[in-house]
């Protein structure tokens, strides 16, 4: 087997790039594949990355400057697979608020799959969500874990999006990340063959202030390219669908809504923090049991249940 790569791209908001670059160091990744969106054209972010990436076993594959949308992404995801990774290598593909669970040490389960003929891994979507169902600012000092301690269901019952998201694949296999299908493939990548029993938990922790900003530049966006009849992914739907659920709750996530299902997830699953982050993660059954939603009240103050 290669080496284990991750491909991720940047864009202005990179306050989790440390505790990410270290999350899946710590899982076993040998090198970083890093090419970022300088929007505002004016080298900021670049250097800001930087200055963080130098620590790190990491690529900068290149910088490219315009608003960003998500099929200049794809693009350009496609093109640095091209460029920098081997048919042998397995590539990690999360976003930077994206960190997966793997059920196994992260190499032995990809030379599982090697030998096995698999090429690619399936994930699932688990958002986390801060302490009163708040989007808080995020703070790049604190565990990430600790910010957003409570899982919840919020990209599939409330934005209605694909929940299902590609975690890995060979480095032959240039496939759109989002498709997660057995069929035909994206970009001209070879089929996909996952294993049939594996799906994993992919910790999502893109519900803070930025979070707002996103979406509505998301709705704009592929709202317009909509109207033009371009394929916009039904992405300005979600933002819409984001923005109205903050508008009838108060600006918040009711954690009570048994639509999100929400329940509290104390652990910490950083085999080590970088230096400057402070972690309070940590308890068992009883504080879980302390932190469980009150009932969900219907809007006539009677408590209802999950269907």
């Amino acid at each position: 087997m290669g080496q284990t790569l991750v491909l991720v791209s940047l864009t202005r908001h990179i306050g989790l790039l440390e505790q990410f670059l270290e999350y899946y160091l710590g899982l076993g990744v040998d090198r970083f594949l890093v090419h970022i969106n300088d929007e505002e054209g004016d080298g900021a972010i670049a250097g800001a990355a930087r200055a963080v990436m130098a620590w790190y076993p990491c690529t900068l594959t290149h910088v490219w400057s315009g608003q960003y949308d998500c099929y200049r992404k794809v693009e350009n995801d496609a093109h640095v697979l091209t460029d920098f990774a081997h048919e042998d290598d397995w590539v990690l593909v999360p976003d930077l608020d994206e960190f997966a669970e793997y059920p196994l040490p992260l190499k032995t389960l990809l030379d599982y799959c090697t030998r096995t003929g698999c090429n690619a891994i399936r994930g699932r979507f688990t958002d986390r969500i801060a302490e009163g169902g708040e989007l808080p600012v995020q703070d790049p000092a604190l565990c990430v874990f600790a910010q957003f301690p409570y899982r919840a269901e919020i990209t599939g019952p409330v934005l209605q999006g694909q929940t299902p998201v590609l975690c890995a694949v060979r480095g032959s296999v240039p496939v759109n990340r989002h498709f997660t299908g057995d069929d035909a493939p994206v970009l001209g990548g070879a089929p996909l063959c996952f294993l049939p029993s594996l799906e994993v938990p992919v910790h999502h922790f893109k519900w803070s202030q930025n979070a707002i900003e996103r979406m509505v530049a998301r709705y704009l966006l592929y709202k317009e390219r909509h109207a033009q009849g371009q394929d916009a992914f039904d992405f300005y739907e979600e933002g819409k669908r984001f923005l109205d659920y903050l508008a009838a709750n108060d600006g918040r996530f009711d954690l009570a809504d048994p639509l999100l299902g929400a329940s509290w997830d104390g652990r910490c699953l950083f085999k080590q923090h970088p230096e400057s982050v402070t972690c309070s993660c940590g308890g068992g059954k009883e504080e879980q049991a302390a932190r469980a939603p009150a009932p969900h009240q219907a809007r006539d103050g009677s408590p209802s249940v999950a269907p």
